[in-house]
């Protein structure tokens, strides 16, 4: 009585499993008539045994059967005797060379198995890390933090202190915001003060209170710097 190796069979098997709607028009374990008539691992063997399957290429419904011949090949798996693909051949130990079998296998894969119960009774997963699982959804990368906002003190938290040494004859009045995160600071000269003195003198002593990086000169007796919340 002739029987599939169980190992071959799980191929088209777990197969279907994953992909239900897969084409199975090239499928095949038990050869036909034209098989019998040549050497094939899809003949049984002295013990009934067929160690074959061949597993449909339907790309379109998720089968990408040459893609996975070759994932097969990589990962040597003990179960495989050899691999037939797209014109090539795979061995252990060898590697893939060129077929020139009278099939082509461009509509399928062929698979045999190592005879040996060992190896034709394992069952073991043949597509984890190829195919997902059906209705299986990879995870998206997740959408990054929102920016850490902070909370915008008052006008007045951000007016360097009145300058009011006599060298200086400065100080700023006013203090708004202009965009989120800068400020813009008013400053008025008192009488008798040249202007660009006033200007040198805050830029310095702005620099000291850490607040803006540069003073501008708006109009003869004031000036203005952009003081960044940070």
């Amino acid at each position: 009585m002739t029987k599939v190796a169980p190992a071959a069979q799980s191929i088209l098997d777990q197969a279907t499993r994953l992909r239900p709607q897969r084409s199975k028009a090239s499928d095949g374990t038990v050869g036909d008539k034209a098989h019998r008539l040549r050497v094939s691992d899809h003949n049984p063997d002295g013990r009934g045994i067929v160690h074959a399957a061949d597993l449909t290429h339907d790309p379109a419904r998720g089968m990408d059967a040459h893609g996975w011949a070759r994932w097969l090949a990589a990962r040597n798996d003990p179960r495989v005797k050899y691999i037939i693909s797209n014109r090539r051949i795979w061995e252990p130990g060898v590697g893939w060379y060129g077929y020139g079998g009278e099939n082509p296998h461009t509509k399928h894969v062929h698979v045999s198995i190592k005879t040996g119960t060992r190896f034709e009774n394992d069952t073991a997963p043949w597509f984890d890390g190829f195919l997902s699982p059906p209705g299986y959804v990879a995870p998206t990368t997740p959408a990054p933090a929102p920016p850490i906002t902070r909370p915008v003190p008052p006008a007045a938290a951000h007016i360097p202190f009145p300058l009011e040494d006599d060298d200086m004859k400065a100080h700023l009045v006013q203090c708004e915001q202009v965009v989120p995160g800068v400020w813009l600071a008013f400053g008025n000269t008192r009488t008798g003060v040249r202007d660009l003195a006033d200007l040198a003198e805050t830029q310095d002593y702005l620099r000291i209170q850490g607040c803006p990086d540069q003073v501008q000169q708006i109009k003869p007796g004031a000036m203005r710097t952009l003081h960044p919340l940070n």
